[in-house]
């Protein structure tokens, strides 16, 4: 009978995981009200009602100021596509955040919101595409959705990416060190020592690579966790070179806790059988 108990209830938990991740992303109000942002747009500053709920009519407007923050699972297409952009596949990555962008901006500027997150990485992606128009079109973007803070920085470190093929990896990596500072949103700031870690390997800088990459995970390591499993792998496969098994085996398993459910998890699952 224990045992039966006990399978139901791992059966209830997983029904009511199920339930949870197919929930729609609301916005919470203040006072506790929740909208899905499926029935919102932003105009003029204001949410405007676009299908009736509870106590709200279509047409009616909401102050924005109201909005505290947004409840539900982020969609898996947004860890998809940061993962697959730092495994230089930008084309794919744009195909899972392009969706993003538009079902997510009438949250651009609540708290906790997915949007700031999804723009950040299709911006990079852009950069590593050479594309600066998309660049400067999306990061305007940005900035206007979150007006209180000016020129979002990613914008900055994407004009990086763009740098010419040519430039010197000593130029890249102090441009790259400009945006790796406290003043820096975290991901931002993890995201450039990351691609900084990618220019010095690039180089024929090893050492300094590995540097670079351990401090995403040991500085910034709320900035975003797929690019900690990013950094984690790249790390591993360092080590792995320098027959140094045991700790590349380590930083690999790392990589796939932090980036479960994303092509890095993936990737890093391949890794580690190639040195099994």
């Amino acid at each position: 009978m224990k045992r039966f108990t006990a399978v139901l209830a791992t059966a209830a938990l997983a029904s009511a995981a199920t339930v949870r991740a197919d929930e729609p992303l609301k916005v919470v109000f203040q006072g506790g009200r929740t909208v899905p942002i499926e029935a919102l747009e932003f105009k003029g500053g204001q949410f405007v009602v676009t299908v009736a709920q509870e106590g709200l009519t279509v047409g009616q407007a909401v102050p924005a100021a109201s909005a505290d923050h947004i409840f539900g699972d982020k969609p898996e297409a947004v860890n998809k596509g940061v993962g697959l952009m730092l495994l230089d596949d930008p084309v794919k990555a744009l195909g899972a955040l392009e969706p993003q962008l538009v079902s997510q901006k009438v949250t651009a500027a609540v708290p906790g919101n997915f949007w700031v997150e999804t723009a950040r990485a299709a911006i990079l992606a852009y950069a590593n595409m050479g594309n600066s128009s998309k660049v400067e079109a999306l990061g305007k973007e940005l900035s206007d959705a979150t007006p209180e803070a000016g020129q979002d920085p990613v914008v900055g470190l994407a004009k990086v990416l763009l740098m010419p093929a040519a430039t010197k990896v000593d130029a890249k990596v102090a441009a790259f060190n400009e945006f790796i500072n406290d003043s820096t949103p975290t991901d931002v700031a993890a995201y450039a020592s990351y691609f900084k870690g990618a220019a010095l390997l690039k180089g024929k800088k090893d050492a300094e690579a590995l540097e670079a990459y351990s401090v995403v995970t040991c500085l910034y390591p709320t900035g975003n966790s797929i690019l900690n499993g990013a950094a984690e792998m790249a790390s591993a496969q360092f080590l792995s070179n320098q027959k140094r098994r045991d700790e590349a085996v380590t930083l690999l398993n790392a990589a796939i806790r932090d980036a479960h459910n994303s092509p890095v998890a993936d990737e890093a699952k391949k890794r580690l059988e190639s040195l099994k």
